[in-house]
């Protein structure tokens, strides 16, 4: 099974959207309410969703988006840090062990 991991490009936008901001997207266990249509395009206009304090990475196999994975970094004391991951996998997808994969290849 190959997967890999890629920064977001522009025409990710609407597929980030469909995981996150729509219920059939994102599944009963991911769902959190619907939010700013416009704020995936904000962040990626403004950092590409990558910076210091974390990110997010689409999860493909060859050309196929398969979901993406995310982390943000969290302050544990005044002086040391961990960071805090997660993921979701598109409907299609799940099951099969790609946000195992995932996980591992952004912890790597």
């Amino acid at each position: 099974m190959d997967v890999s991991l890629r920064p977001v490009r522009e025409d990710d936008l609407p597929f980030l959207n469909h995981l996150t901001n729509d219920l059939e997207g994102s599944g009963a266990h991911q769902w959190y309410g619907w939010h700013d249509p416009h704020h995936h395009r904000r962040r990626w206009e403004e950092n590409g969703f990558l910076n210091d304090e974390g990110g997010y990475l689409i999860i493909t196999r060859d050309d196929d988006r398969l979901g993406f994975v995310s982390w943000h970094k969290k302050m544990t004391s005044r002086v040391s840090f961990c960071y805090e991951m997660g993921l979701i996998v598109a409907p299609g997808s799940r099951g099969r062990g790609y946000g195992t994969l995932a996980q591992r290849l952004l912890v790597g």
